[in-house]
């Protein structure tokens, strides 16, 4: 018998809504504790995952073809084998997307139910109003294949990734407050109902591929907790008490889901995991520790306790955060064209201390997180993940991107023991 959730999405007059049947998750895998979950997560990471955020870049010659084409090849020449590896299976974002479609535009890009693209910008097609719109997305809504052709791809192969044991499927969607700089004001008046009824589909639709669903509110400014606590209410149907402990986990009990949050800047992680988000990652490489984890510490301890997730963000994924690895070092950056690649030369060419200086700053967020919760090192590294910096999508240098996944596995082995 299948078990039915019903969630509701709200509708254009805001009193009734549009009934979506979410399938419980037991109806394929079985369901299971926040906790278990993690483990899982944390299981991939001793298999070699290095936590993915944002996007692939859709550089030519990175992988061959273009739209579909290079997607396709992504799947099949870089996320089959991690999956392989490691049990995971990342939506790669942007990998083969239209062009001017980013992060901010895909999960809005909907041109069937008349959201277009004006530029950059995501407007209500002509002749349409956002009644109408909104009328039409309050439903069943995914992303659509010419924004995010990976997840077409993934679809499509199901079956092929339960055959390779799939263990997690990470994915992402972008905070209401990072998209709205790219929506037109009549866009962003239904921006709410577009992303309650993709995340319930999408996520539906992820959790019949994995056991597990990862997915990244991602938000790469400054203002990452503004607005999250209304995302995680929109996006997963969360709700807390009074006293700001998780009351219903919505969606994530629902589905098996793990929600993560991703910054580039700083912000106070504490905040984060008190409102029930299981893994957050930020930029440790450019950002002090006792900076992104200020806040109350007894918070901090009890989600490590908890088997809550710290992404150590220290693996240099683009050419401005190798560039300032390489300003650590005292290589001097030169300019014009080729410049990053002359970069990446002189980094391959102190490759040991490149290293060594990565895994220092992995330690450091190691050592601070111990100190400060008064855990041993050993329950805080099992609980840190190693993960990328941000800016992978942005890459124009094949060389940059090439030495970022080279260094990722090279220092995932090291940590891990494997020679």
């Amino acid at each position: 018998m299948v078990n039915i959730r019903e969630a509701m999405i709200p509708s254009p007059d805001g009193i009734s809504g549009a009934v979506v049947q979410v399938p419980e998750q037991a109806e394929i895998f079985p369901l299971m504790k926040m906790e278990e979950r993690l483990e899982v997560l944390k299981e991939c990471g001793r298999r070699g995952w290095v936590y993915k955020v944002g996007s692939m870049p859709n550089i030519p010659g990175f992988v061959k073809g273009e739209g579909m084409e290079y997607a396709r090849n992504v799947f099949e020449n870089y996320l089959v084998p991690e999956l392989e590896k490691t049990g995971v299976m990342t939506v790669a974002q942007k990998a083969g997307a239209d062009e001017g479609i980013g992060m901010n535009q895909e999960p809005n890009y909907h041109p069937d139910e008349g959201l277009i693209m004006d530029g950059s910008t995501i407007i209500i097609k002509p002749g349409m109003t956002a009644e109408e719109v909104e009328g039409k997305i309050a439903g069943e809504l995914d992303f659509h294949p010419g924004a995010l052709p990976m997840w077409q791809i993934i679809q499509e192969n199901a079956d092929l990734l339960k055959k390779k044991n799939i263990q997690v499927l990470k994915t992402q969607l972008t905070s209401t407050n990072c998209a709205r700089f790219h929506l037109s004001p009549e866009v962003g008046q239904i921006q709410d109902t577009i992303m309650s009824s993709m995340s319930l589909t999408h996520l539906s639709k992820a959790a019949r591929i994995a056991p597990v669903v990862c997915v990244s509110l991602d938000n790469p400014n400054a203002d990452v907790l503004e607005g999250l606590r209304h995302d995680m209410e929109v996006m997963l149907g969360m709700s807390w008490d009074d006293g700001g402990t998780v009351a219903d986990r919505g969606l994530l009990d629902a589905l098996n889901i793990v929600p993560a949050l991703h910054s580039c800047e700083i912000y106070e992680m504490p905040w984060a995991m008190k409102l029930g988000i299981g893994l957050v990652h930020g930029d440790f490489a450019k950002i002090d520790p006792g900076k992104l984890l200020r806040g109350d510490t007894d918070i901090i301890r009890n989600f490590i306790s908890g088997n809550g997730l710290i992404g150590v963000g220290v693996i240099p994924q683009s050419g401005v955060s190798q560039k300032m690895l390489a300003e650590e070092m005292g290589i001097l950056i030169g300019s014009g064209k080729d410049s990053e690649e002359r970069l990446v030369e002189d980094l391959r060419g102190r490759h040991q201390e490149v290293v060594e200086k990565i895994i220092s700053k992995y330690q450091g967020a190691v050592d601070y997180v111990s100190r400060v919760t008064g855990l041993d090192g050993k329950t805080v590294r099992d609980q840190c993940l190693l993960s990328y910096t941000c800016g992978f999508g942005g890459n124009k240098s094949i060389e940059v991107s090439r030495y970022a996944l080279e260094l990722a596995d090279e220092i995932s082995d090291l940590l891990r023991g494997v020679n």
